[in-house]
């Protein structure tokens, strides 16, 4: 069995969370948390014993209820609220150090890059994940269809938006790859952005 080291720092990462008064109040929402939500997701690579598939993602893989297997492999959930490309580059460094390997990466990034604001260069983004991860199979994915009239999806720039389905359509088409295209897919939202619980199935 494979323990990750970035497992050992949960009590150190709770410990600090009690000695700084931080409290966690009943049926408060959960804070974002990115560095726990990596150990977490790279400590359950860490203990699969033989192949399997990881899905990178934000919030709306997170909320998704993937199946526990696919072709017969365990399937990760790696969905990490709020991330963008960027927030992945040093899981994916983690994922080598550890030689954690899986059979698919699947790469389901991309919304949150399109929020007006944010300065990182999404397509240099885009290849340093690419190349930052295991050596292993890629399935590419764009971002479903947004709402721009809904509350959340409003925030998103449409310029960038359509910036970011032509790069990740590129790369995979330079790296022989597959794509799933959910631009296709005639999913609803509530706040515009999150599938809702009628149509989250199409998504998944």
């Amino acid at each position: 069995m494979k323990i990750s080291h970035c497992a050992m720092l949960l009590p150190v990462l709770s410990a600090t969370n009690v000695a700084t008064g931080f409290v966690v109040k009943k049926n408060a929402r959960p804070k974002v948390d990115h560095q726990r939500d990596m150990i977490e997701a790279l400590g359950k690579m860490g203990r699969v014993d033989g192949p399997f598939v990881v899905v990178l993602g934000d919030s709306i893989t997170q909320n998704a209820r993937l199946p526990d297997t696919v072709c017969g492999m365990p399937l990760i959930n790696a969905g990490i609220s709020g991330s963008r490309t960027s927030t992945f580059i040093p899981f994916a460094e983690e994922m080598v150090a550890q030689k954690v390997k899986p059979t698919l990466s699947v790469i389901a990034l991309g919304v949150n890059d399109t929020i007006s604001g944010y300065q990182t260069d999404f397509a240099s983004a885009y290849r340093l994940l690419i190349d930052s991860l295991p050596k292993t199979q890629l399935l590419f994915v764009t971002s479903a269809p947004v709402d721009l009239s809904k509350p959340v999806a409003a925030r998103i720039n449409v310029a960038t938006l359509q910036f970011v389905s032509a790069k990740i359509m590129e790369a995979a088409n330079s790296r022989k790859a597959r794509l799933i295209d959910l631009s296709k897919i005639n999913i609803q939202s509530q706040d515009g952005v999150h599938p809702d619980a009628a149509t989250y199935s199409l998504w998944i």
